[in-house]
């Protein structure tokens, strides 16, 4: 098991597959992606009044800046932990562009105020 992967299941034991699907879905993303930190997966059970079954999945991206957070909710566990993981891996994508275009289209910072102007100097060399 990877360090950087943490899963856990509330309310409900995760079998031994559904553990190894989202271990197998979140080494896609740390490959994809050398900035991650670590991916964490929850998985809660609820059955609401209804009586229907309800699995939410929130999946976190940690990186060296702000984190990523998704969840999803659908009756069945696998789908909300592949809308998750689609919603993470778009996240990460626009942040890798955003990324690029900061770096290929540098812009210069505007100050709102009146900056004084300082008289320059001469720099005179001083004698050994």
């Amino acid at each position: 098991m990877n360090d950087k992967i943490l899963i856990a299941g509330h309310h409900f034991s995760m079998s031994e597959a559904t553990r190894a699907d989202v271990e197998g879905i979140a080494e896609k993303l740390l490959k994809h992606h050398a900035h991650i930190v670590r991916v964490r997966f929850e998985s809660e059970f609820e059955t609401l009044r209804s009586g229907e079954r309800a699995y939410t999945v929130k999946g976190m991206v940690e990186l060296r800046g702000p984190d990523l957070a998704a969840s999803a909710t659908t009756d069945n566990l696998y789908k909300s932990i592949h809308a998750v993981v689609d919603k993470l891996e778009r996240m990460l994508t626009e942040k890798a562009h955003m990324r690029e275009e900061k770096r290929n289209h540098p812009h210069g910072v505007e100050i709102p105020a009146v900056l004084p102007k300082v008289p320059t100097q001469a720099r005179t060399r001083r004698s050994p």
